[in-house]
């Protein structure tokens, strides 16, 4: 049977899988079933498809069959920039189904091949370790509203071909998305063309590579990220490269992605500055502060002053007012005895 990563994690806790009724997920599903892993599943149906209707039924079978829970999502009509929009939308989903029902981990089933097809495309993008490593098999998330909780990915060592081998052996049924031969995403063409035939010939290498590269990401990286509510502070580090590292990850968490532009900008405004009328960035001499812009307004006197006495930069000031309660609860970050 294929193993599991941080199966250990997922046992006995209360988990979600987001399910599709492809490949990955289906395998995932029944996988989790044979180590005998509770978890409920959710489904999105983006009506893109003729097969749309029927993965939905299928989902539906499932659950009722397993005695699983399942909360279904039908998505509005996507226009422009699909796979983006599409993702934003089944994670605005799990994340509400998560903060409702208190579920602990959201289980998701990419595979090896997603690896490599990511890393592939990340240096035709010219990405540097971070970003070309892409997602860890267990990191922890926070939804919208500040809710922590934490995505495990399963099946991050295993090659595609083997979840064919896996559901052809025991006769599962499955559905192939007929998109995924489209010459017209890009992702296909790294995915046919090159990933697919290097899975094929050094799976356990890559495997091992990538091992590798997470362990030196994470020297390079290591979590230094505080948060508070939608409020992140860390220590400013010696290199822009690391300090826009972690601005990048934290306004990931608040579901905004950073432009090539506005990383040189943050850089040449010395990180104070505010991006897309939205999320304000401040730093001071030892810490860089993000958190969503709030317009200036009225400041107690005494919370004003207790805040420039930490040297919070003015345009966190209006966030940290209105919604950290109390204020002196940051006061063991900003004086250095948390985080340096």
């Amino acid at each position: 049977m294929l193993p599991l990563l941080h199966i250990d994690s997922i046992k006995n806790s209360h988990n979600l899988l987001a399910f599709s009724g492809g490949v990955d997920s289906t395998s995932l599903f029944f996988l989790l079933l044979h180590y005998n892993i509770p978890f409920d599943i959710a489904f999105v149906n983006y009506h893109k498809r003729q097969e749309s209707q029927q993965e939905e039924h299928y989902a539906q079978s499932l659950a009722l069959k397993f005695n699983k829970r399942i909360f279904t999502y039908s998505a509005p009509n996507i226009q422009n920039n699909f796979e983006h929009n599409a993702r934003n939308i089944r994670y605005i989903f799990f994340e509400r189904i998560i903060e409702q029902e208190k579920y602990h981990n959201l289980l998701l089933a990419h595979q090896l091949n997603d690896r490599l097809e990511w890393f592939i495309l990340s240096l035709c993008k010219g990405s540097g370790i971070d970003s070309a490593v892409g997602s860890s098999a267990c990191c922890l998330q926070y939804t919208a509203s500040g809710i922590c909780y934490t995505k495990i990915r399963p099946l991050w060592n295993i090659p595609k071909d083997k979840l064919y081998d896996f559901l052809h052996t025991h006769h599962i049924e499955y559905f192939e998305d007929s998109t995924n031969y489209s010459s017209q995403y890009q992702r296909n063409i790294i995915r046919h063309q090159y990933a697919q035939p290097m899975i094929k010939q050094y799976a356990l290498h890559i495997a091992k590579s990538f091992e590798i590269l997470e362990k030196e990401r994470n020297i390079l990286y290591p979590n230094i990220i505080q948060r508070h509510k939608n409020l992140f502070i860390f220590s400013k580090q010696t290199f822009n490269e690391q300090n826009i590292h972690y601005i990048d990850k934290a306004c990931k968490q608040l579901g905004y992605v950073l432009s090539v532009k506005q990383r040189v900008e943050i850089i040449k405004q010395d990180y104070n500055l505010v991006l897309a009328h939205t999320f304000a960035i401040g730093s001071n001499d030892n810490f860089i502060f993000i958190a969503p812009y709030i317009q200036a307004q009225t400041i107690s006197k005494s919370k004003r002053e207790y805040m420039r006495k930490l040297k919070i930069p003015p345009n966190i000031r209006p966030y940290i007012y209105k919604h950290i309660e109390p204020i002196e609860s940051l006061t063991a970050i900003i004086k250095n005895k948390l985080i340096r």
